[in-house]
């Protein structure tokens, strides 16, 4: 077995081959991973990081199987298999997502079709899988035949991991998606020419030259499938994106402006047939007006006039309900402001002051340019007038605000009617969307100030009353002690306006109120002192059986009364407000629910359902059923059959047993923490795709760096370097994901996870080359095992994080991570 790895490591120009090829090859498979996170959140209108990364973690679970049934030819010529693998990559860059592609995927559908979309996204994820088990291959057959030098060959392909994390994002943020897959097919087809060209395992003149026509064949053949078929963005059919694309077909509508962010694909679209406001007026008909749409889906409107005079519109919707209970000369903050429409009502209503907070830099650009396509036509809505544009990310934004700088906060980045969503939404984190988001911008406040959000109605009520209660506790975090004096909500026939008051409802501004309710022709159905025959009055919904007060009034009687956990407890869909540990805020399942609506719904639960979490337990159930069958069948199937014909040494099934144990524990741990630092990073950066390659990126080089110090015998200090993972993990756990006030951690939760987050990573590198090596040296053939154990546990990982963190928080993800690297140390 040994002489097989001396072949290259003994050599130093096929040592450097193999390394460079190990490094293009993980930079690629990082860059594609990445892409794939991007083109799904443009299609499908979901973030499935997640699954993405099990997926791939699933295709490095698989090659340690396939590795293990070619042990033998890989051992006798691994320059050639690095070669074959390197070809498979480059070709399966070009023709997996073109196959994925072609099939009739979607995340919305009618109940019927529940059963054949499980059978395409299972075919979707299956030839999503190729590359990356390709990849892995290669990657794992290095590692194999690394001998001593494994911890070197493992410190270069997470370096070159890292590399690709840091190519992926700056690729989908400056280029259109169609475009993002060259990068990793050039990568592939280098490291095939590294291979091809080394000398060792081809003594032949004529074999290295038939080795060249091959690569060249693959990279011909690739690059003029890219040059001649690129792969635009196929858009789930029922996506806005889709819609446009119709009209655009028809000609009734164009493209007037496309830029590419790091926070999304953002393109700007006229069409007669716009007329969108997420609640009109409908004494007057809205004037004509741009979509802009980021990644595919709506992302507002640019109304087609040149002053604020023009915006009348505006006057009457719920969004201008909040100015009502203002005094003149108003200093306003929108949150997540794209088109403007917000800004002329601001104007409308005298507003002394505008601030418009964007993340979306290549939005922003686009509409502050003065000689921009829509310039003339849109008067120049964020230029002059007291209007000043901040490119930042929104809960980062609000927690730097000055104390009481505010009169008006209206979170634009939650309008719209919400209805048709299907819980789709459920599995994406938002930030500014919690209680200590909200408190945030409370604090913001002067003491008269406002915080407004206006939301669909929605049957069962979910979304306005988990913001009620979200709002509630965000006062109460503020030290409120009667919140029910600070809340208002009133509503119409399309949606609800919530509003928080930074100070309490008095007499003067409670006239106000129901002079301002009386006017717009709303609903109230909560404010301090509101009479009783007021309520579900002039519109009428229903409520509890016996009564005269709708659901939503009902809601907010038990959310101010000392019942308010076990209404949580009692209602229908999950409404406790989410927390920073927990942001999750557009997930409302309970387990509870399902049945519930099974017998409401019948054969029709499925669209009352909250298809996110089911989406969740379903790729789990899925990718740990794929891996066993994948990765664990056919080396176990193997371990009998040796073992059946007596194959010298071959290990007892105790000693399997032990290493599955070992690398499982390490590869559930590893993957829980990084799971759990996405979460942060989306925190602190915004958007999902982003922070997932910043962590990525940044664990994987700081554990190239620890792996880069596996030595001989570093197996007799793995044990304290796995439990030193663990304390390290226990400790973040318990102060970087606290920052209340009065917390154990003397530096805020950022210093404190940066801290710890870089030894823990550096040592978290380590434990899989040291085994791997101690492997190589006690018992070979059970590399394969150990590869393939630590990629079953990381594809049931990805998943699992995501369950524990939406039942319990992130924080139990980091906790759970220490348990298993506490377990690997036992081992």
């Amino acid at each position: 077995m040994n002489v097989a790895a001396a072949t290259w490591t003994d050599d130093r120009r096929a040592r450097l081959a193999v390394f460079v090829s190990v490094a293009l090859v993980s930079a690629a498979l990082i860059a594609f991973e990445i892409t794939l996170m991007r083109r799904l959140l443009i299609e499908r209108g979901h973030h499935f990081g997640f699954l993405v990364i099990s997926t791939a973690l699933l295709g490095f679970g698989a090659s340690g199987t396939l590795l293990a049934l070619l042990e033998r030819r890989v051992r006798a010529r691994p320059i050639g298999a690095l070669l074959v693998t390197a070809l498979l990559l480059a070709g399966l860059l070009v023709a997996a997502p073109r196959g994925a592609a072609s099939l009739p995927v979607t995340v919305r559908f009618p109940p019927e079709d529940l059963g054949p979309q499980v059978g395409w996204w299972a075919l979707y994820w299956l030839i999503a899988l190729l590359p990356f088990l390709a990849g892995a291959a290669h990657i794992g057959a290095a590692l194999m035949t690394a001998g001593p030098r494994v911890g070197r060959a493992y410190a270069v392909n997470l370096f070159g991991s890292a590399v690709g994390a840091c190519g992926g994002v700056l690729l989908v943020s400056r280029f259109p998606i169609q475009h993002a897959l060259w990068p990793s097919f050039v990568l592939a087809i280098a490291a095939a020419l590294t291979l091809a060209l080394t000398r060792l395992s081809s003594p032949r003149r004529r074999r290295r030259i038939v080795r060249i026509c091959l690569v060249t064949i693959v990279a011909g053949a690739g690059g003029l499938t890219e040059l001649a078929l690129p792969l635009p963005p196929a858009y789930d059919e029922y996506k806005y994106g889709a819609y446009v694309q119709r009209l655009v077909a028809q000609g009734a509508a164009r493209r007037v402006a496309a830029a590419a962010d790091p926070h999304g694909y953002v393109e700007i679209y006229e069409s007669d047939l716009f007329h969108d406001l997420p609640f009109p007026n409908l004494d007057r008909t809205p004037p004509s007006m741009f979509r802009i749409l980021i990644d595919g889906d709506p992302a507002g409107s640019i109304f087609r006039i040149r002053g604020a005079s023009e915006a009348a519109v505006m006057d009457r919707t719920l969004m201008a309900f909040p100015y009502e209970l203002l005094g003149d000369r108003a200093r306003v903050l929108l949150i997540g402001e794209t088109g403007g429409t917000n800004v002329w009502l601001a104007r409308r209503r005298g507003a002394a002051r505008i601030d418009v907070v964007q993340p979306n830099a290549a939005l922003h650009a686009l509409l502050q340019a003065r000689d921009a396509p829509l310039a003339e036509q849109t008067g120049s809505v964020f230029q002059g007038g007291g209007a000043r544009v901040t490119v930042a990310d929104p809960r980062g934004f609000v927690s730097e605000i000055v104390e009481g700088e505010f009169d008006l906060i209206q979170i634009v980045t939650l309008e719209g009617l919400g209805g048709g969503a299907a819980g789709a939404r459920g599995l994406a984190e938002d930030h500014l969307a919690t209680v200590e988001g909200f408190a945030d911008c409370l604090r913001a406040l002067r003491s008269g100030g406002l915080l407004a959000i206006s939301r669909g109605l929605q049957f069962p009520p979910r979304e306005n009353i988990r913001l009620l209660t979200t709002l509630t506790e965000a006062l109460e975090t503020l030290g409120v002690a009667v919140p029910s004096r600070h809340i208002v909500q009133v509503r119409d026939y399309l949606g609800v306006c919530t509003i928080a008051l930074r100070s309490p409802l008095d007499s003067g501004r409670r006239k106000r109120l129901r002079e301002a309710i009386h006017t717009f022709h709303l609903t109230p159905i909560w404010y301090d002192g509101l009479p009783s025959e007021d309520v579900n009055q002039p519109d009428a919904l229903d409520g509890p059986p016996g009564s005269d007060i709708d659901w939503l009034h009902h809601a907010a009687i038990e959310v101010f009364s000392p019942r308010r956990e076990s209404f949580y407890d009692s209602w229908l869909l999950n409404v406790r407000p989410p927390r920073d540990d927990r942001p999750f805020f557009w997930d409302f399942y309970k387990p509870q629910a399902t049945a519930l609506l099974k017998r409401a719904y019948g054969d029709l639960w499925l669209t009352r359902a909250e298809l996110g979490r089911l989406f969740l337990y379903a790729s789990l159930g899925i990718a740990g059923a794929a891996a066993v069958l994948l990765i664990l069948v056919p080396l176990a199937a193997r371990q009998i059959r040796r073992r059946r014909v007596a194959v010298p040494e071959t290990p007892p099934g105790a000693t399997v047993a032990w290493v599955v144990v070992y690398f499982g524990a390490i590869g559930l741990g590893f993957m829980g923490i990084e799971m759990a630092l996405i979460s942060r990073a989306i925190r602190w950066l915004g958007d999902p795709v982003v922070a997932s390659a910043v962590v990525i990126g940044g664990v994987l080089v700081l554990s190239g760096l620890g792996s880069m110090g596996v030595r001989r015998g570093a197996a007799r200090t793995c044990r304290f370097v796995t439990a030193g993972v663990a304390a390290l993990a226990a400790i973040t756990a318990l102060l970087a994901w606290n920052e209340e006030p009065g917390s154990l951690s003397v530096f805020s939760g950022r210093t404190a996870l940066v801290l710890l987050a870089v030894p823990m990573a550096i040592l978290m590198g380590r434990p899989l080359p040291t085994g791997i090596a101690y492997l190589n040296e006690r018992s070979a053939q059970l590399v394969p095992w150990a590869w393939a154990a630590n990629g079953l546990a990381s594809v049931t990982a990805t998943s699992a994080a995501m369950v524990l963190a939406m039942t319990v928080g992130y924080r139990s993800v980091v906790l759970a991570g220490a348990v298993f690297y506490a377990v690997a140390a036992v081992v």
